[in-house]
């Protein structure tokens, strides 16, 4: 299963499909906070995180994740429409597995999640 964790139900719906088309289950959520609920009852995969959330930020959020489970937290990427080398140095500081800018692309997306699920970090920062 793949979380996606985004607060514009536009994004959620357009991540949730092509992730579907590649036949993966996907949970949705709307916040940082739920996130870490969610992944504390269902342990995902692998997570598609927002940066840019209300509240807690996807940042904040991970760094709860990782802090919680250590190194049986999911893989963890960055969705986000803030790509500058200051946020993809922040998301890579923070232990992220990967970086997709939106508007995401398909091929760049599975590339990545591809990456991760091996268990591998891209090189992206």
């Amino acid at each position: 299963m793949i979380l996606v964790v985004d607060d514009n139900p536009t994004n959620r719906f357009i991540l949730a499909k092509m992730l579907q088309s590649r036949g993966y289950a996907v949970t949705e959520v709307t916040s940082g906070p739920r996130a870490i609920e969610c992944i504390r009852d269902n342990a995902p995969a692998l997570v598609l995180m927002d940066i840019n959330m209300p509240g807690m930020t996807g940042v904040e959020a991970a760094l709860e994740i990782t802090n919680l489970l250590g190194s049986k937290a999911p893989a963890i990427i960055a969705v986000t429409g803030d790509d500058t080398s200051q946020r993809r140095a922040e998301c890579g500081a923070a232990g992220f597995n990967g970086f997709v800018p939106k508007p995401v692309r398909m091929q760049s997306l599975f590339e990545v999640i591809d990456q991760s699920l091996k268990g591998g970090q891209l090189e992206v920062w």
